[in-house]
């Protein structure tokens, strides 16, 4: 006999506080499928399991359909799922989307692959009145990797689903707990009962908890929240912090930038309105960074819940921790002058990003693909962002945390390190000479006093930005860059002061300026400073703030990335590693300098073209099959992949940054992985791609 309908098990006994309507919409597959389209690749059908039919997806196969919630509020949508034979990094995934963005509906990984049902029951306010999409889908690699699914529904329900975690009185109360990211993602649309305009500051102290890494590795004061003391705005359901630049000028061992939140009403919080937003805690002086989600209860006339901390995901391969929380919340109602303009900003940042879809319809739209071969090196625990960008759409990965999805996945920062060397360096020497010519011919020791001896004779912005100098101890990969000397020398110092000594007197004379590639972010460095003083000199402004803001601005980039790491006596902006962005942001600004910056206006045409072409160019890096120019990696992508196709000396340019961040940009798609576990593979993924997607070759 078939399954009576699903009537929400997983609300843990709390259904009966609810009101049940008449269902918009079930499926138990007893009848097949007909109602959904069926893509991907892999077997897919109704079969016998676990006593009933249910719905047989395995490989990369998926399932749509939609539903009409017309008229209608208070959406609940619940299924029940099964796993079976999936390996690390397969899944099984029910998702809807409906007047906002995907929303997960389920999860089955590896470990939860038992045959067993899961019941899973969602409510989100973007459910309500709209047409709504549900996608069912396996994230596998072959045909034994086997998704279920049965007793699908769709119904109003008063309230909809009761709230498990972060309740009323949990945010109310003083306990330590964690939640899963469900508990702070937004579960309602339209005008909320009180607006957040002002201050809201946050005190206290969470529990630590080191998951991995040396203690010894941690700052000073590790276990001290940081400093928050910021002021929002709300624009409708959206929380909007007032200045969302990530640098860090001060002591204590952590800084914290909100980011934009979310606000929303839900009838058991008596008359208080609900906000959460996402954070990151970056370590002083260092490009370490730590993702965490905060939320909290609040009214017009300044009364507030506590507010719950809980650090969920980390871009640090040096160590990774819990800290959370119910931490003091003082909330000040405030007129924001500047509102109109922060609203505004925001407006155009959404605007401008690239449209996405799962990483798992790449196989859809490109059915030969084979996504075994994408993020291959990567664990899934330290994938912290993963794209691949055809024809305009950004087919991505990477929203998982250690508690569940990321539900503010596109506002998610990344501590990129080196990738700082293609995105502030270079585009800062491309962007000044092509307002100044000559810039990158101009002397370093002109430009930076503290590069006063000989050994910086004859050495040009250009050469320190090819990190061709000539000043060296080691001629093998890495050994200076790794050396005790910088790590005391230059990375462990905030100061100009110490950082210009070191890189202007921390290595000898060696060679020829422009003859020899030693990796030195001392090098990039200087680039920074020499940047930023010809600009003042020439139009009392600033290299970063005044000549490449505007353009990050104009092309859409998050307002995340204007805080960029900076020395604490000068504030001079490090050249080689200190920036925080987003994926998108990653994704859109490898796309601008691929198909946007050589006609723009904005940049030196020639030296767009030099790291574009696919002509041997650069110097060889120590590395086998890579050489190094203008402050990017260049792959030998002819000797080494598919691509001997287009010439057995073809090279790709590549961004490249500690602990396994790497952007391939090949010429008509581009692959980003971001990643604190040191995984760097690519080779079959740049062959997948140049098979399966497009064989396009980079012009000489």
């Amino acid at each position: 006999m078939k399954k009576q309908r699903l009537l929400l098990s997983v609300m843990m006994g709390l259904v009966s506080c609810s009101t049940l309507s008449a269902p918009i919409f079930e499926e138990d597959f007893e009848n097949g499928a007909s109602a959904w389209t069926i893509g991907g690749t892999g077997d897919s059908g109704v079969v016998s399991k676990s006593g009933s039919l249910m719905l047989n997806l395995a490989n990369t196969a998926s399932a749509t359909t939609q539903v009409s919630t017309t008229g209608q509020s208070d959406i609940v949508i619940s299924l029940e799922m099964m796993a079976a034979s999936l390996e690390s990094g397969e899944t099984c995934v029910a998702e809807a989307k409906g007047s906002a963005n995907w929303v997960l509906l389920g999860q089955l990984n590896n470990g939860q692959d038992n045959s067993e049902r899961n019941s899973f029951s969602v409510s989100n306010g973007s459910f309500d009145n709209t047409q709504l999409t549900i996608r069912l889908r396996a994230g596998g690699n072959i045909n034994s990797d086997d998704c279920y699914f049965d007793n699908i529904s769709v119904e109003p329900i008063s309230g909809g689903v009761p709230r498990a975690e972060a309740t009323y009185a949990q945010l109310m109360s003083s306990a330590a707990q964690t939640y899963s990211t469900s508990a702070f993602a937004p579960n309602g649309t339209g005008i909320t009962a009180n607006t957040f305009e002002g201050r809201l500051q946050i005190s206290g102290n969470p529990v630590f908890q080191k998951n991995y890494g040396v203690t010894g590795d941690l700052p000073t004061g590790y276990q001290n929240w940081p400093l928050f003391d910021k002021q929002f705005v709300q624009d409708g359901n959206r929380l909007i912090p007032v200045d969302r630049g990530h640098g860090f000028i001060g002591n204590g061992a952590w800084s914290i930038t909100a980011g934009v939140g979310a606000v929303w009403d839900e009838a058991a919080d008596n008359g208080y309105t609900r906000a959460a937003f996402p954070y990151t805690l970056k370590q002083n002086n260092t490009n370490c960074e730590h993702n965490g989600l905060a939320t909290f209860l609040f009214k017009n006339d300044g009364s507030i819940s506590n507010v719950q901390v809980q650090n969920v995901a980390e871009t640090c391969i040096f160590y990774g921790f819990e800290f959370y929380g119910a931490l003091n919340g003082t909330y000040t109602a405030q007129t924001i002058a500047t509102k109109a303009d922060v609203v505004s900003a925001r407006n155009a940042e959404e605007a401008a990003r690239i449209p996405t879809k799962p990483l798992a319809d790449l196989a859809v739209d490109y059915p030969r693909v084979n996504l075994s071969n994408y993020g291959y090196a990567i664990a899934p625990a330290d994938l912290n962002g993963y794209s691949v960008l055809v024809n305009g759409t950004s087919y991505m990965d990477g929203c998982g945390t250690r508690y569940g999805s990321h539900p503010y996945c596109s506002e998610k920062t990344i501590g990129i390190y080196s990738f700082t060397k293609s995105i502030h360096a270079f585009m800062a020497v491309a962007a000044v000479e092509k307002r100044y010519p000559g810039f990158k011919n101009q002397l370093i020791k002109d430009l930076v006093p503290e590069c006063s001896d000989s050994r910086w004779n004859g050495v040009t912005v250009e050469h320190a930005l090819d990190m061709a100098t000539g000043n060296y101890t080691s001629n093998r990969y890495e050994v200076d860059e790794g050396s005790s000397a910088i790590v005391s020398g230059f990375f462990e110092q905030s100061t100009r002061t110490a950082r210009a000594d070191f890189a202007c007197n921390g290595w000898p004379k060696k060679t020829t300026p422009g003859t020899y590639h030693v990796y030195h972010t001392t090098d990039t460095e200087l680039v920074g400073y020499a940047a930023a003083k010809y600009v003042n000199n020439r139009q009392s402004g600033e290299a970063f703030n005044d000549i490449l803001v505007p353009i990050y601005d104009r092309i859409g980039l998050s307002h995340y990335i204007r805080g960029i790491q900076r020395t604490s006596d000068t504030l001079d902006a490090w050249g080689g590693y200190g920036l925080s962005l987003t994926l998108n942001d990653v994704v859109r600004i490898a796309q601008y300098l691929r198909d946007e910056a050589a006609s723009a206006g904005d940049l030196d045409a020639t030296m767009v073209n030099e790291v574009l072409s696919g002509a041997s160019k650069g110097l060889y890096a120590q590395l086998t099959n890579f050489n190094y120019d203008n402050g990017f990696w260049r792959y030998h992508a002819g000797a080494a992949t598919a691509m001997s196709a287009c010439g057995s000396q073809t090279q790709i340019p590549i961004m490249s940054g500690y602990g396994g961040h790497t952007t391939v940009i090949m010429p008509e798609v581009i692959i980003t992985q971001l990643t604190d576990g040191g995984g760097i593979g690519f080779v079959n993924t740049i062959n997948d791609v140049f098979n399966n997607i497009s064989s396009a070759c980079p012009v000489n």
